[in-house]
């Protein structure tokens, strides 16, 4: 009997012993389950191909903001009409046009078809589209709890400034040395990994807003429907699970900026991408640069179809290798001192990431 109670004992303590174990193991794995957690294309374990896929939705989140704010423009005029709406959204509201101020503004409330919403405001000065001189325009969208879709898997808050400047005054609104300055404060929780990835620009604050910029295009040739533009990034991007742990932090900027040269028409218009993007792994401390030669991505819906691009792992690890893009997705491989591995991405299309 005495012995028998000896083992309940110590059976208790050690149960005991493994479960605070445990605790403190899962405590400390946090952040490996949240790498395992990272990625549906295959590579869950692989922190190269995480800063290969959130450089890869910055440079899709640029186009999908300059699309988005030049449709807007085409239609900003004292006679707007929504130009932009794609029939997922309510329509615009309350434009205001005022020619003693020489100002145009308009305000939107959209309701998300996954729940949530999506608030707009716009404001043209100096002499919007009228007169003679540069012309700006600034506007907010701001997403609360918002699911474009009811399959989205991210739901979407936090806001995005924009800032045009040295605009024509008259269609068409861009021309050589037009400037869109974007800025980012926002917040995606993806439903799938269990975990909130925090997006928020580096540079200056923008114009007439409160956010710091992430991105900035200039225009450098404009002729018919064909145009040419730089852009640069700098944007801060990181994830953390339910606890709070960090998951991934990365700094991503642009070494040599991206060029995008537009071409075509209607659904046959797309970009043509050229430059680099770097992006430093601050948690494991190492880099990866992402060098594009032609990629070709659509300008409707901001997905690639053709084009390579090279990657060089420095830093902590070091490898190289090559991404290849088709039918919206780019297939990555590469190998060095720090082992191998290959997987596919399938990249966000512009309404994912407006």
């Amino acid at each position: 009997m005495i012995l028998s109670r000896t083992l309940i004992l110590v059976s208790l303590l050690l149960a005991l012993a493994c479960r605070r174990g445990d605790e403190k193991k899962s405590e400390n794995n946090d952040r490996l389950v949240g790498l395992l957690l990272i990625s549906q294309s295959g590579a869950d374990t692989d922190p190269v191909a995480t800063s290969l896929e959130q450089s890869l939705d910055s440079a899709t989140q640029t186009m999908e903001s300059i699309t988005s704010d030049g449709l807007t423009l085409a239609g900003f005029s004292p006679k707007i009409e929504e130009t932009e709406s794609k029939g997922f959204f309510d329509t615009w509201k309350n434009f205001t046009f005022s020619s003693e101020l020489m100002a145009a503004t308009f305000s939107a409330n959209y309701n998300c078809l996954g729940g949530g919403s999506i608030s707009r405001t716009w404001e043209a000065t100096s002499t919007p589209f009228t007169g003679t001189g540069p012309t700006t325009v600034f506007g907010v969208r701001e997403f609360s709890n918002c699911a474009l879709f009811p399959t989205s898997r991210f739901i979407i808050n936090g806001k995005r400034e924009s800032y045009w400047n040295n605009l024509n005054t008259a269609s068409p609104y861009i021309q050589v040395g037009t400037t869109l300055n974007t800025a980012l404060d926002r917040t995606l929780v993806d439903r799938v990994r269990g975990f909130n990835i925090q997006i928020r620009g580096t540079r200056a604050t923008i114009t007439g807003g409160t956010q710091k910029i992430s991105a900035s295009a200039e225009w450098t040739a404009v002729t018919g429907s064909s145009s040419s533009y730089t852009v640069e990034l700098s944007e801060q991007r990181s994830a953390a699970n339910v606890r709070g742990n960090a998951i991934f932090d990365h700094s991503i900027t642009t070494p040599t900026p991206l060029t995008h040269a537009l071409s075509g028409s209607g659904i046959n218009r797309v970009r043509t991408v050229n430059g680099q993007i770097k992006i430093q792994h601050n948690l494991l401390n190492f880099e990866t640069l992402v060098t594009f030669n032609n990629v070709v991505w659509s300008a409707v819906d901001c997905r690639p179809s053709s084009g390579t691009a090279t990657i060089t792992v420095s830093g902590s690890r070091t490898a190289s290798g090559i991404v290849t893009f088709a039918d919206g997705s780019a297939s990555y491989s590469y190998s060095g001192a720090s082992g191998s591995a290959s997987g596919t991405i399938t990249l966000k299309t512009c309404t994912s990431s407006i």
